[in-house]
């Protein structure tokens, strides 16, 4: 079975963004680029090629179909579906912490996305997990910390060390606001 990190090197954010998108709802490329642009603005601004590239990888490694859809006096587009394996891949991603703490600011923020959008209840539940990862994390870091002589890895650990404090002290924030801001967002 093929790796969906293999789909996209480096941090495969956009194979799972695509991914979810498509969970959500099937689409085809120009709709699902302006959803990803419209969603993710923020934390990540794919181009179309980027787009193209990841779709054609994914439907060769079977993450997701297409169906060719003629047009009258306009070319034909593809349809895009998420398969079993897609939708597999994708809850499983959607269900584990964020591993690099760099990837945070996108991995852990598209994961908070689509958890508000497919099940709003279990947001908590993740962010205690994440943040059981972020602190088992801090602790090793802190433990080298101790040991670096050399001022420039002192430097480097401290930051790290300020960035995941920061992590962590914002999904405690969030965790104790979460279910305000739920239902502020989903008023019945």
């Amino acid at each position: 079975m093929t790796d969906v990190k293999l789909v996209q090197k480096g941090n495969p954010s956009l194979v799972y963004m695509i991914l979810g998108l498509l969970y959500i709802s099937d689409s085809h490329a120009y709709d699902l680029l302006k959803r990803l642009k419209d969603t993710f603005h923020q934390i990540w601004r794919p181009s179309q090629s980027q787009l193209y590239v990841v779709l054609s990888k994914l439907e060769k490694n079977q993450y997701i179909s297409s169906t060719v859809i003629i047009q009258d006096n306009r070319p034909p587009k593809k349809h895009f579906t998420i398969t079993e394996k897609g939708k597999e891949s994708f809850l499983r991603w959607l269900e584990s912490p964020t591993i690099r703490v760099k990837d945070m600011g996108s991995d852990f923020m598209a994961k908070l996305f689509f958890l508000s959008n497919i099940s709003p209840n279990s947001m908590g539940c993740f962010m205690e997990k994440q943040a059981t990862h972020l602190n088992i994390s801090l602790e090793r870091i802190l433990s080298i910390k101790g040991k670096s002589g050399d001022l420039f890895n002192k430097l480097v650990l401290s930051s790290k060390i300020h960035l995941i404090t920061s992590w962590i002290e914002w999904i405690n924030k969030i965790k104790m606001e979460l279910p305000q801001i739920i239902y502020e967002s989903n008023p019945t």
